[in-house]
């Protein structure tokens, strides 16, 4: 019985502990799957942060890539507006909006003098009249385009330099005239403030003397090119000149050289001379005091003499003819 109770115990015991261990094993899984859930929680607001982000960053580059753009268009409009070309064209319509101008206000004026006054011809009176008026919108078309053109100018101008635009003078008086025509125009119903236009006269100036500075500019160029080209010239003149003076030199020392021959040949030849009258001199002596045999001894001794002297006198020459080379050369 008491071994009945044992194995009973134990096997509550074993039975208890295999609850405990199935209970932390669950627990244990759970934490796990918590943590895993979270991490993966983690992880997916990790990916849309950097994902917003990413998008964000995009979103920016394409923004300062418009900009830029925007920027660069801007200041290729204005650097156009700037040229010596569009400024010759702004310059004459310029002109022409404020001749059409002066035109239209004197059409304008006659047209109300014709009817004041009594008409003698009913219909010299149309036909003027319509001519009048026809003129009359031709030229108000024209002045019209004219002034939408400047006022796009002035748009161009002021997005493209931005504040600087304001620090210029002649582009605020331009932008004054055009903004106050623009009112007494739409508001008074008359273009007499059109011919305020006269005050852009700035920009005839401007381009005077834009035309002066670039005549400069090439004038400067083209003295600057003289000048190089005239150094050039003098460079190659001394070079000439040191060439002629060292050739000069040569025919100098190569006549020297031809001298100092011609007087080591002039003393060879006298010192031949000289050495036969002596040869012969002492051959009549020993002919007269010595016997044959012993004149043909001294003929031989005076022959070798002869030779060793004339070999003496070659080398002799030959080494003062090298020396004087070398000293013109040197010189």
């Amino acid at each position: 019985m008491e071994k009945r109770k044992a194995r009973r115990k134990i096997k509550e015991l074993k039975a208890a502990s295999d609850a405990e261990s199935t209970v932390s094993t669950r627990s244990s899984n759970s934490s796990n799957s918590s943590t895993s859930w979270k991490q993966k929680q983690r992880r997916l607001k990790a990916q849309r942060t950097s994902h917003d982000s990413g998008n964000d960053n995009l979103k920016h580059h394409h923004k300062e890539d418009t900009n830029a753009q925007f920027k660069s268009l801007e200041g290729r409009l204005g650097a156009i507006l700037e040229t010596t070309e569009a400024q010759v064209v702004m310059i004459l319509l310029i002109a022409l909006d404020i001749g059409c101008t002066a035109v239209g206000i004197h059409l304008h004026n006659q047209q109300q003098l014709n009817t004041r006054s009594t008409p003698a011809d009913a219909s010299t009176e149309v036909v003027t009249s319509l001519l009048v008026r026809v003129i009359t919108r031709l030229v108000e078309s024209f002045t019209g385009f004219t002034l939408f053109l400047f006022l796009i100018e002035l748009a161009v101008l002021l997005a493209a330099f931005r504040h600087k635009f304001f620090a210029h003078a002649g582009y605020v008086l331009d932008l004054t005239v055009v903004s106050v025509s623009l009112a007494v125009e739409l508001y008074a119903q008359t273009k007499v403030a059109r011919l305020l236009g006269i005050l852009r006269v700035w920009r005839v100036l401007r381009l005077v003397r834009r035309i002066v500075d670039q005549e400069r500019a090439a004038h400067d160029t083209t003295r600057q090119l003289l000048e190089q080209e005239q150094l050039k010239l003098l460079h190659v003149r001394m070079q000439k000149d040191a060439a002629h003076e060292s050739l000069k030199r040569e025919y100098e020392s190569r006549a020297g050289l031809e001298q100092l021959l011609r007087s080591y040949k002039d003393e060879i030849v006298t010192l031949k001379e000289a050495l036969q009258i002596a040869a012969q001199a002492v051959a009549a002596a020993t002919m007269n005091e010595s016997p044959p045999f012993e004149y043909s001894e001294a003929g031989d001794a005076e022959n070798s003499f002869e030779l060793h002297l004339e070999q003496w006198q070659e080398d002799h020459q030959e080494a003062r003819s090298e020396n004087a080379f070398e000293d013109a050369v040197d010189e």
